[in-house]
């Protein structure tokens, strides 16, 4: 027990501030699928001079779900995203939310060793890396 289980904070509210949130959605896709169907035309992502809409995300991260439950992939499996800030970065988080699995951001400055430990540790059965990376890095941990 500590001085926090009686949530003193509270007392600083003001008057008719709930105590809780109650938030709109039930995770993160179900707010990523709203924002499809409310706006699917709008921009998601700009990276340098392109842009991909929500509409065009969401039909990438539908075939990226497909290709992973094509694959034998399961409710629960994760997936390694050792990516740098790039399109392809949110494109497999949320694939890999689509087809029920836990999302593993792996630093892209790990190497070898580190890598290694985090796929271990995190139980990825499947990783997602820049071909790049793959050569100079995962090809030594992964086959």
């Amino acid at each position: 027990m500590s001085g926090y289980d009686d949530r003193p904070w509270l007392a600083r509210y003001p008057a008719g501030r709930p105590a809780g949130l109650t938030p709109d959605f039930d995770d993160a896709l179900a707010m990523f699928r709203a924002t499809v169907r409310r706006d699917p035309g709008a921009v998601a992502i700009r990276y340098f001079d392109g842009r991909l809409t929500y509409g065009e995300l969401d039909e990438l991260s539908d075939a990226f779900a497909s290709a992973l439950l094509d694959d034998g992939f399961r409710r629960g499996d994760r997936v390694g995203l050792y990516l740098q800030n790039v399109p392809q970065f949110v494109l497999a988080l949320v694939g890999t939310w689509k087809a029920g699995g836990v999302a593993v951001s792996v630093n892209p400055m790990n190497r070898q060793r580190e890598l290694e430990l985090l796929l271990t540790d995190s139980g990825a059965t499947v990783l997602v890396c820049l071909e790049s990376l793959y050569r100079d890095v995962a090809a030594e941990v992964v086959p």
